[in-house]
């Protein structure tokens, strides 16, 4: 791989972390399946060879991808400031990832270590989202409908849980619970099997229609239970 560029030893805090976030919009953190047929290649890597004026790949009209990217301008510094953070955490993690950003300029050897805040702060995000969500849902959901009763809501997925697959015959059968949530933190449990073509994916958001089978309490929480449920993801026909 060819290149004039001469590799910085430090690095502007800022502009590694607005690559990494184009990087991820383009590539993944991690290869995703749709790029598949793209060379493997560490973020860390990408970010850098990006910073310093060349693809690191050489695929055609990357760094043109790279400086179209579209997500949130304001993601970068909410990073940064999350990474700062955390000096006097107890994880190691958080505390040498303070340590590489403290200056504002972010050496070589700490590259790695700064790109990974990216996804980490993303992951956290998601953690304190979802333990809030948990937190509403026990203190709002109520049962809905009567047993027997046909009810249509519009939800949020909240999570598609495999239970696990058993032989039956010559057929294999896997069991998932596709829990919903509507606007008003009310929680739908849907037992169902692959024998279900099509299911939801986690977040999406959808108009459901189902036959309530039975209440339950999980850990507090109240939740409806259905069955035969048919849906469509929101703004779309049937």
């Amino acid at each position: 791989m060819q290149h004039t560029s001469t590799e910085p030893t430090t690095y502007d805090v800022t502009a590694v972390m607005d690559a990494t976030l184009a990087v991820m919009t383009v590539r993944g953190y991690y290869q995703p399946t749709s790029r598949q047929w793209e060379e493997m290649v560490p973020t860390a890597f990408e970010v850098a060879a990006y910073l310093c004026g060349y693809s690191y790949t050489g695929e055609p009209r990357m760094m043109a991808r790279l400086d179209l990217a579209a997500y949130d301008p304001a993601e970068a510094a909410d990073i940064i400031t999350w990474a700062r953070a955390g000096a006097d955490d107890a994880d190691d993690y958080r505390r040498n990832l303070a340590a590489a950003v403290r200056t504002g300029r972010v050496r070589s050897q700490d590259l790695p270590l700064v790109c990974s805040a990216a996804h980490a702060w993303r992951r956290a995000q998601q953690r304190r989202n979802a333990a809030a969500d948990r937190a509403a849902d026990a203190a709002h959901s109520t049962p809905q409908g009567a047993k027997g009763e046909r009810v249509a809501r519009a939800v949020t997925v909240a999570a598609v849980i495999t239970l696990g697959t058993r032989t039956y015959g010559y057929h294999e059968i896997t069991k998932y619970l596709v829990k919903m949530r509507d606007d008003s933190h009310n929680v739908f449990v849907w037992p169902t099997t692959s024998r279900t073509k099509r299911l939801p994916a986690r977040g999406a958001r959808i108009t459901m229609r189902g036959t309530v089978t039975a209440h339950e309490d999980y850990q507090g929480t109240a939740q409806t239970y259905l069955a035969r449920v048919t849906w469509k993801l929101d703004g779309t026909a049937n």
